[in-house]
Order: structure tokens, then C-alpha cells, then sequence
């Protein structure tokens, strides 16, 4: 494991595997998704998204999957591959699929909810009667769902033209059916600050901007496809402050968009992501602006009649015709009203609308509406007297809420004083902050029957959707989508959450309010989040759904120990909402972000901080340049540093919703981590800060993948084994960390380990890397048994060898700042069968360690132990200490191992197989091998001597080893059964008298394995 100067391992195995049968074709799979109804209001054919986790190695592509009804038919549906396991054999970890479900309105726990099933007996995509078509005609791409056909123009991008209804339903789509026709006018308008709607080289239109924006098909299926265009933000000349800095005399904003389009569908969604990360500058001013909004004007009867939904526990609409026009505003959290466009007076106010405004004639209209209305506050909808509808994402009548008391601009006190709305009249995003917010256009006909409800149903729907779930025992069976190997307990779901007992909730329950529950806060700050006044407040485009202590202030305790595994143990689509939340909330207000970059092309101009992201303002190298901020803004929020980089809630929500953007974010991580993986010189951080990084550079790889060749995770391994297996201690099994290079904290040993085992997952099996994966296993077994000999779920430690104490803590006294570590010590227990690992976990989360500080106590920021609930603690520790192992019989311990020098400096190792053995362990070193825990310089631990690994290891007992260079070497064995159980350390190998030594031979016993996915390492 820790190399030093021995010379490295060169292996070939001699015997084969035997007793091995060939690979079957997979048994037929059936998981049943139950579409839960969340808005209250039903839905028919409503196009919806599920993620289905698969069985490692049974599926290369999609050609055998459908989805069927109750009844067992199929139903049309689309299949997409959502990641692989791209180092191993490539089969696929999650498939993503549209279907068109119908489900009846949710009304009491129980109700609103139809069964569905993904089978795998199939033939892959199944087209519905009025499939989406696309047809990319070079300079425009048409989009047909049936009942709509729209245009998308890839230069003069104006994001819909031409878009005709279908009213007579001939399939015609005639002149006469066109509600929108080209006009540059339309699309995405940007008013930089002091911008006016003359000519102003502050107004810049996304329909006008030079050169044209990349639009692509992103997805083309029956059920569903996708649209996308970008432009990314850009520096225009250079100057001196405020009005030129580092984006010179024009900051060009940058943009995305995506246009989902439906089958059968009359509706387009269209998300709009406002960017600000040029490229063409170390570091980019903030991007001051007046208003973004997108523009459609519609071709409608004059003075049509205009619908509000006012979002009260009915389905009310104030209603009028459009007059001089007329807008909703959205202007706090918890106040909207509707004005009169030519005054600006109130025709009606209330709390939280809706979200949407109809426009319609007595032919035909549109109704729109904005995601989140109220929750990413301001928002507003606009008709004027021309029928020009604005979706205002971030509206002119309003400006950035701003929390800012502190002279160096670093964020706002516990009072949250002075916090509101910003006296310059702007809004601004920081260098690397990108924004994302959801619209809908929903096209109809003329309004009959209950109109008003109808329209009040689409908006409700568009904010909450039918969700579709998936058995929790799905996941435990599959183990594909949590870390650790998605080890967690059999059994029931949970009902439970952050302490409320959640029965069957569709929608988020996040904040209290006296004795009840209240639709707001995400998290576990309750009232506080409501609060404009607390710096907790919660709501808002920029607070949106973080953890909002450490959106400024990364050093903030005790506020960032989230996964969002609820969903998956609670199926409930309360937690489904949070998760996605949580998630675009995270890349919306962080500036972490940066549109079309690449390490090769812009690493250069850019440059990232290689060594260890910075506690403060920015990823880049450049820290002390953070652009110019104008008096009364400052910076909103600042990036995670590696300490605290907590982005496992981002990659569990892509699990569940496939979010197009949350994997546009991932490829860009992939891009900017690179240097932490070719720059090994830069390595030497603490261990939470590798772990934490680490891990994300590996959400990154299992998101976006890799080449055939494995080029992204063959640097990931040579970083592992070039830069991290040889800063563990040989004699104590801790790292060396960066500051005091003879301390280590065993919470931070926790991350490291647990970042490890998810390493391993990625290499492990035959089709793996054996050689890697030993030597990872010596690793996580060293800091095993550091934690339970000198560890013991303390504090700080200073290096065993010089130090036992450190900062005055017995070496034995337990920490409840160690609550991380007991998952890793139960996966640990759980892949060896040694059972002391466990015991101590339980007595440290039961009683302490003596003479300790007693039981952990109840933090409720990451849950208790008591009950797993989907944090990022308690899962695995659950499993281990309450889970059924049925086996705990090692393979007997191997006591005939020996070998014989073969070659020059080769040596043949021998042993019989113990009965029951399905892989084996080998260690080498050139001192004795110890069994036992030492700090002896005289022997080496077990897991600090050299590893060997062989692909598959060698079940009849012979493994030759060339050490390319002369040399003593002692060697042991451990075997492993089908259980994971490990056995004894076997006799240190004795030379053979010579190559014909009757008592130096293999005895080749067949072993074979028993039927199912046999995981080989």
C-alpha cells in the first residue's frame, strides 16, 4: 500500500478460474411505478419523467424495455440511458423514461394514484398515436406534438416562431391557425442598467445578438423532445471600473434555453437560463441589469379577456378584459397583486397566486405561467393593449432583495438588517452565477364549459406534477443509485421526516407555523426561513431552497450534512420536490457555473485555484479580483469550497428527475476538476477536503461518463494511487493532512473513508481494475483499524507515532463530531464479516466511548440514529447494527501457503483453497507481515504492506508474482467467501526445497460460485 522504495508489482495469473458457468440471459424484471397525483386536480396523458435504476451488467441498451398499465399493456413510452457503468462493462445504472400517464385527483391519503410497470420483455421506444416529430430543416426546427407545430430559428433565435394550433384538427396547421408569427421582437430581452426600450446599447436582444447561439436537438423521441440554444455571457473591450473593469464597455449577457415539447400536447414549456460566466476574462464583473423577460406577441382579437389565478384554496380567477393591459407582479414572497398596465394601479392583491395569467378571445388563447411564482420571487406576467405577452423572469417594476450590512460586502448579520430590496433599482448575477426559471405556454381554444377551473388545473399541475415512484426495495435491490453500494436495511419505508410524521403528502411540507405545517421553508430552519428579516430567510430567486448559513459564510457549522435520499425511503413526493429543489437552488445561487467551457480551450485564460478552492468568493485563481460591485450590491452568495463541498443532493436528484440542467452543470465540473487530477503535486489537503472533492469529480465521471478507453477514470485512479495511497501512516493507518502533517480528525477520516469506498464501487469485479481496488481495500482497512485501536470515533489525533494525544483529548474518549464515521466502519464490517468494527459503532452511538461523553446527542440537523430517514448519516450504521447476516463463517485460514522462485526475480505462490473461498487477498512486503494492529518498526500492518491484485483472483490457489528486482519478500493470504466474509491471516509463505516440492503444489478444487450477480473482486 505504501510503496516508499519497494518496487512496484508486476502479476500474471497462472491458473484459471474454474467452476465458473457462462452468463445467462438476465431473469425478466418488473418494477412497479406508482404515478402519486400531487396537485390536487387530476391529469390525462400528462407527459412525466421516471428514473429506473438497473441491475449492474444485465442491459446495454434499451431495445427490450416498456412500460404497461394495470391491465399489462403496453403503453408508449420513451427510453433514454441516464449513465452507465462507464469503467466497467458499460451496462446501464438508470434509464430515464417519458410516459403519458393519467391519474385521478389526490384528495385523501391513498388516493390519486395508478400503478404502472417497466418491464424488460419489450422492444424498446413505443410511439403514441401523435408522436412529437422534429425536423431539423437547417435553419429552423419544426416541432410537431399534434395539436400544436411551432418553429425554433436557429440565427434570429426569437425561441418560438410561427406557431400555428390546430383548431379544425385537419393536421393541416394553415395560415389561419397561427397564434404567433415571426417577429424579431420576440424571444429574450435583456435590459442592462439605465437601459431603456429606444436603440440603447443596453437592450440586448437575444433575437439580434451576433454570432447566433448553438441550437441543437437535444432529445427526439415519441413521447417527448427537447430543444436547445446557447449563447454564452462575453466581454466586450476593456476599461477601468464600474462601466468597463474586466468586462470592458459592454457585458454581453449570456443565455440558455430549452423547449420541451409533448405528444398530444398543446403546451411547450420553455426553461430560460439567464448566465453570466464570460469566458474571455480571468474574472467577469457582476452582470448588472434592469429586467430579462421573454416577449410573444399574440395574434389575438383586440381587448381579449385576461384570467388571474389567485392561488386561494379554490379555484378563483379574477377576470377583465385586457384593456390598456395589465400585469400580475409577484413583489414579496407572500404579497402579489394585479395592476393596471397605463396607471399602475391595484385591481386586486392576495398572497400567493397561481402563477399564471390567460389570455384569451372568443377563438382561441393562451394561458402562462412561471414556476415557483411566489417561491423565487419577483416574478411577473404582462399583456399589453397590443396582445404582447411578457413573461417578466425578472421584472422592471422590481429589483435584487439583498441582505447586505457588512462594510466588505460579505453578506448580512443573524438580524438580517437593512436586508430589502436594493436601492440601485438593479438586479445583478455574480461572475459564474447562473439563473434558471421555468415557463409554460399552454395553447387552447375558446374558452367553454369551467374555463376558469381548467385554467387553474394547468397552472397547478405545471408547479405540481404527477410524480412517479419507485419501490425503495428497488433501490436496496439494485444498489446502483446511493453510495456505499446502496446498502441500507430490508424492510418498510419510512414515513418520517426531519421529525414530522409526512403520512402521504404530495407536496413539501417545510416549515412550521404554530402547531401546523406551512408550503415554505425547505429546510430544517422552520420559521426563520420565512422571515425576511432573519438572515435565514429562504424565498426569493437568489435564497431559493439553499442552505442558506453557508450560502455566504462556507465556515458555518453544522448546516451542510445533507443528501436527499428521502425521496427514496419515504416514496414520497413531498421529498421528491424538496430533492429537486434543493438542487436547482443550488446552482442557481452559487456562482459556480460556467457555460461551454473546457479544459483545454480556456484553462489557460482562465485558470482555476488547483490546490484547494478557496473559504470566499470564487473557484478561480484569482481571488483577490472579484469584480467591481456599485454601492448598495455587493455578493449574494459565494461557491462551496472543498471543506464544505457539499453537492451529493445535487446528484441524488438527477437520479430521480433527470434534470437536463443539473447535467449540464456535471459536464462543466468534469471540465474544471481536471486539474486536481493532472497536477499531483497539488494534493496535500486534509482529508474532508479530499474527500469532498474527490467525490465530486466521481458524480461527475458517473453523470456525464467517460470515452471508450476510460481516459477521465484512469486519471481519477492515477491520481488515487500517485498522490493519496501514500499519505497514510504505515504504522498508525491515518493520513497525513495538509497544515500539521502529523494530525488527522476522525470526522474527516469519516469523509475520506467513505469517498474511498465509493472509488471502489467504480473499479471493483472482474471487469474492473483488481490491482487499484486492492490497494484501496489496504487503505480503508488501515484507517479501519486506526478508528478502532487509537481513533475510537474521537476528536483530533496527532500522529500515533510521536504523539498519542493531541489538544489535550484522551485518545479514547468518543466525539459526537464523529457521527459521519460509523457508515464506512458498517460497510467496512459488512464486505469482511469482522464483527468488532460493528460492536464499537454501536457502543459509540449507544453509550460512547469510555469514558467518552455518553450517547450521542440529538442533533437535529442531521437526524438521529435511531431511524435512517435519508440524511447522509445512518444508513449503512443502520444495516450493520440491525441488519440480518446470516453468514458469519470465514473460509478456513489458509496455513499451507508457500512459494517457488520462478525466474529471475519471480516468485510461484501456492496454497490450497479453503472450501468456500470465492476470491483471495494477497499482501507482500519485505518485512514481517503482522496480523494484529502494531506500531512495531520491526513488522509491517497487513494493510500497509503491497498489495496484489489479479483479475479474477486465482481460486485454485497459485498466483505468480514478478518483482522485477532481487530481493526478500515475506507473503500472506486472505480468502473471502460469497458472504464477504474474510478470513484469518494465513502463514507467512516458506520457500519451497525446490520446483518439484511435493509440499509447494496447488490443489485444483473446482469452486463454483453459487447462481445470481456473484460480485468477483
Amino acid at each position: 500500500m505504501n510503496f516508499g522504495n519497494a518496487p512496484r508489482v508486476y502479476f500474471r495469473l497462472i491458473a484459471i478460474l474454474v467452476g465458473l458457468a457462462a452468463a445467462g440471459s438476465a431473469l425478466a424484471l418488473t418494477v412497479p411505478v406508482t404515478v402519486k397525483e400531487t396537485a390536487g386536480v387530476g391529469a390525462d396523458d400528462y407527459t412525466t419523467t421516471v428514473v429506473v435504476p438497473l441491475p449492474y451488467g444485465q442491459y446495454q441498451n434499451t431495445n427490450r424495455f416498456r412500460m404497461t398499465n394495470s391491465q399489462g399493456a403496453t403503453i408508449p413510452a420513451q427510453f433514454h440511458v441516464l449513465n452507465r457503468w462507464w469503467g466497467r462493462d458499460r451496462s446501464i445504472r438508470h434509464v430515464m423514461v417519458h410516459f403519458q400517464p393519467t391519474v385521478s385527483a389526490f384528495s385523501s391519503p391513498g388516493s390519486g394514484v395508478t400503478v404502472y410497470q417497466f418491464r424488460d420483455d419489450g422492444s424498446g421506444d413505443t410511439a403514441p398515436s401523435t408522436p412529437v416529430s422534429v425536423q431539423d430543416g437547417g435553419s429552423t426546427i419544426t416541432v410537431t406534438t399534434g395539436p400544436l407545430r411551432f418553429e425554433v430559428p436557429k440565427s434570429g433565435f426569437t425561441i418560438l416562431d410561427r406557431v400555428r394550433l390546430d383548431l379544425n384538427q385537419n393536421g393541416q396547421y394553415e395560415s389561419s391557425e397561427e397564434i404567433i408569427s415571426p417577429d424579431s421582437r420576440n424571444g429574450g430581452i435583456f435590459i442592462g442598467r439605465n437601459g431603456t426600450e429606444s436603440p440603447d446599447v443596453n437592450v440586448q436582444r437575444d433575437g439580434e445578438d451576433l454570432p447566433a447561439p448553438i441550437v441543437e436537438i437535444e432529445e427526439n423521441g415519441p413521447v417527448r423532445a427537447v430543444i436547445r440554444a446557447e449563447m454564452p455571457a462575453r466581454c466586450v473591450g476593456r476599461g477601468n471600473g464600474p462601466s468597463g473593469g474586466n468586462c470592458g464597455t459592454e457585458h454581453r449577457h449570456g443565455y440558455a434555453v430549452r423547449i420541451y415539447a409533448y405528444a398530444g400536447s398543446p403546451s411547450v414549456k420553455i426553461d430560460y437560463q439567464l448566465q453570466n460566466s464570460p469566458k474571455n476574462e480571468a474574472y467577469g464583473n457582476p452582470l448588472y441589469f434592469e429586467e430579462s423577460r421573454m416577449d410573444f406577441r399574440l395574434n389575438l382579437a383586440n381587448n381579449p379577456t385576461v384570467r388571474v389565478g389567485m392561488g386561494d384554496s379554490g379555484k378563483n380567477v379574477y377576470s377583465r378584459s385586457a384593456g390598456n393591459g395589465l400585469f400580475l407582479a409577484q413583489e414579496f414572497d407572500d404579497a402579489f397583486s394585479i395592476r393596471d398596465l397605463a396607471n399602475g394601479n391595484a385591481l386586486d392583491s392576495g398572497s400567493r397566486p397561481d402563477g399564471f395569467i390567460d389570455i384569451s378571445d372568443n377563438r382561441w388563447g393562451v394561458t402562462a405561467a412561471i414556476r415557483n411564482f411566489w417561491q423565487m420571487w419577483p416574478n411577473g406576467i404582462e399583456i399589453d393593449d397590443s396582445n404582447k405577452l411578457s413573461m417578466q423572469l425578472f421584472p422592471g417594476w422590481s429589483a435584487q432583495y439583498h441582505c447586505n450590512t457588512t462594510p466588505d460586502n460579505t453578506g448580512c448579520n443573524d438580524d438580517g438588517e437593512n436586508a430589502g430590496v436594493s436601492a440601485t433599482g438593479w438586479y445583478w448575477l455574480q461572475d459564474m452565477q447562473h439563473v434558471v426559471k421555468e415557463t409554460l405556454l399552454h395553447f387552447h381554444g375558446a374558452p367553454a364549459g369551467n374555463f376558469d377551473e381548467q385554467v387553474v388545473d394547468v397552472a397547478r399541475t405545471f408547479q405540481y406534477y404527477p410524480v412517479p415512484v419507485i419501490p425503495v426495495s428497488h433501490y436496496k435491490d439494485t444498489g446502483v443509485t446511493l453510495d456505499l453500494d446502496g446498502l441500507m436495511l430490508p424492510g418498510s419505508r419510512v414515513d418520517t421526516w426531519e421529525g414530522f410524521d409526512l403520512g402521504d403528502q404530495r407536496q413539501p411540507l417545510v416549515c412550521t407555523s404554530g402547531n401546523g405545517l406551512v408550503d415554505r421553508k425547505p429546510d430544517r430552519y422552520r420559521d426563520e426561513g420565512c422571515d425576511p428579516n432573519d438572515n435565514r430567510y429562504n424565498f426569493g430567486w437568489n435564497y431559493f431552497y439553499i442552505d442558506i448559513k453557508k450560502r455566504i459564510n462556507n465556515q458555518a457549522p453544522n448546516d451542510h450534512l445533507k443528501t436527499e435520499e428521502h425521496f427514496i425511503v419515504s416514496e414520497n413526493p413531498a421529498n421528491y420536490f424538496v430533492a429537486e429543489a434543493k438542487a436547482m437552488g443550488e446552482l442557481n445561487v452559487r456562482p459556480q457555473w460556467m457555460a461551454q467551457y473546457t479544459h483545454s480551450a480556456d484553462h489557460g485564460t482562465i485558470g482555476w485555484d488547483n490546490n484547494t478552492i478557496p473559504t470566499g468568493s470564487t473557484w478561480k485563481e484569482n481571488t483577490s479580483d472579484r469584480g467591481v460591485f456599485l454601492a448598495g450590491s455587493g455578493p449574494e452568495g459565494d461557491p462551496r469550497d472543498d471543506q464544505h463541498g457539499w453537492f451529493y443532493h445535487v446528484e441524488d436528484a438527477y437520479y430521480y428527475t433527470g434534470n437536463l440542467w443539473i447535467k449540464d452543470w456535471y459536464r462543466f465540473i468534469k471540465e474544471m476538476r481536471l486539474p486536481l487530477l493532472t497536477l499531483t503535486s497539488l494534493h496535500n489537503k486534509s482529508s474532508r477536503e479530499n474527500a469532498h472533492s474527490m467525490n465530486h469529480v466521481l458524480q461527475a465521471y458517473r453523470v456525464i461518463g467517460d470515452d471508450g478507453g476510460n481516459s477521465y477514470l484512469n486519471l481519477i485512479k492515477s491520481y488515487m494511487r500517485n498522490t493519496q495511497f501514500g499519505t497514510q501512516s504505515p504504522r498508525c493507518g491515518q493520513r497525513y493532512t495538509v497544515g500539521n502533517q502529523n494530525r488527522e480528525q476522525v470526522f474527516e477520516a469519516g469523509y475520506y473513508m467513505r469517498m474511498l469506498i465509493n472509488f471502489m464501487s467504480e473499479i471493483q469485479g472482474p471487469d474492473g481494475d483488481a490491482q487499484t481496488w486492492a490497494e484501496s481495500f489496504n487503505m480503508l482497512s488501515g484507517m479501519a483499524e486506526w478508528n478502532y485501536n487509537i481513533g475510537r470515533f474521537g476528536d483530533i489525533f496527532f500522529n500515533c507515532q510521536t504523539n498519542p494525544g493531541g489538544d489535550g483529548n484522551d485518545p479514547n474518549e468518543s466525539s459526537n463530531k464523529s457521527h459521519v464515521v460509523p457508515d464506512p466502519v458498517a460497510w467496512y464490517f459488512w464486505n469482511t464479516g469482522q464483527r468488532r468494527f460493528i460492536d464499537q459503532a454501536i457502543q459509540y452511538v449507544e453509550e460512547g466511548i469510555p469514558p467518552g461523553q455518553g450517547q450521542v446527542p440529538n442533533v437535529t440537523h442531521i437526524g438521529n440514529y435511531d431511524k435512517y430517514e435519508g440524511d447522509y448519516r445512518g444508513r449503512v450504521y443502520e444495516l450493520g447494527a440491525r441488519g440480518s447476516r446470516a453468514d458469519f463463517n470465514p473460509p478456513a485460514t489458509i496455513n499451507d501457503l508457500c512459494y517457488v522462485p520462478t525466474g529471475t526475480n519471480g516468485v510461484t505462490l501456492n496454497w490450497t483453497p479453503p472450501a468456500g473461498a470465492t476470491r483471495y487477498h494477497v499482501v507482500w512486503s519485505d518485512k514481517p507481515i503482522s496480523a494484529t494492529f502494531t506500531q512495531s518498526n520491526s513488522f509491517s500492518n497487513w494493510w500497509a504492506a503491497n498489495a496484489v491484485g489479479a483479475e479474477p483472483q486465482p481460486l485454485t490457489g497459485q498466483l505468480f508474482i514478478n518483482h522485477n528486482q532481487s530481493g526478500s519478500y515475506e507473503y500472506r493470504v486472505f480468502s473471502f467467501d460469497n458472504a464477504g466474509n474474510m478470513s484469518g491471516i494465513s502463514n507467512a509463505a516458506r520457500p519451497a526445497s525446490g520446483p518439484d516440492d511435493p509440499n509447494c503444489q496447488p490443489v485444483e478444487i473446482p469452486l463454483p460460485l453459487p447462481p445470481g450477480n456473484t460480485r468477483v473482486q
